[in-house]
């Protein structure tokens, strides 16, 4: 409070001069300024202790804050998500080996023998007996007269010497070449050279019965009816 009134002394002194330096102050008056007792400087003075107004408002004061620009002071977000430090252990098998021994199955070996085809063995060719060596004999089996003899005498006149003729004890229908064994090539050449099949070579042991007996003959034709034909 004591402010204000110093305030207000001082803006009424500074206005009573200035009305003064408008208007002129009489030279009278001016000794009466000048004696102004002292008592009402004093009482001025004393005034100070007027007692302050504690319920004023405060004083105003400017803002001299300086504007400076807005700093912005949020501190980052500091927190680390620290990484998931639970070590991802790989699945541990627990799964107990099977200790079971297997059981060893023996397969028998399978010996496949292969047999190979006996090899005949080739028969030694020999060349064969040539007519003038073979004994030949001419049964009588078609029960015609002398048709025996005229057969030899046309093997006769193809190379086969001394034919012997019998006759049959039984009649057949075809003629038919008997062989010793071993000559059945032979056999076969007598057959061609009567127009008889080969086919009609029998061995020498399965001839019909004869009126009379073999001696050495080694190829017996027996005559059937066909000879007639032949």
């Amino acid at each position: 409070m004591s402010s204000k009134i110093w305030v207000f002394l001082a803006v009424t002194v500074i206005s009573i001069g200035a009305g003064v330096a408008v208007a002129g102050i009489p030279s009278g008056r001016s000794v009466e300024l000048a004696e102004i007792p002292t008592s009402v400087a004093t009482d001025v003075a004393v005034s100070t202790d007027v007692p302050v107004d504690t319920d004023a408002p405060p004083a105003t004061t400017a803002n001299t804050a300086s504007t400076e620009p807005d700093v912005d002071t949020t501190e980052p977000d500091t927190e680390t998500t620290e990484p998931d430090t639970a070590s991802t252990e790989p699945d541990v098998d627990t799964t107990e080996p099977d200790t079971t021994e297997p059981i060893e199955t023996t397969v028998p070996e399978t010996t496949t023998t292969v047999t190979e085809p006996a090899t005949e063995a080739t028969p030694t060719t020999r060349p064969p007996v040539e007519r003038i060596q073979l004994s030949v004999a001419v049964a009588n089996g078609a029960s015609i007269a002398g048709v025996a003899r005229s057969t030899a005498d046309r093997l006769e006149a193809t190379g086969y010497p001394d034919i012997r003729t019998l006759d049959g004890a039984e009649t057949v229908e075809r003629s038919v070449v008997y062989a010793a064994p071993g000559l059945q090539a032979e056999a076969e050449q007598l057959a061609v050279d009567m127009g008889i099949d080969v086919s009609l070579v029998f061995p020498l042991s399965t001839v019909p019965p004869l009126l009379g007996e073999l001696l050495d003959e080694q190829l017996v034709v027996y005559l059937g009816i066909d000879v007639q034909q032949l």
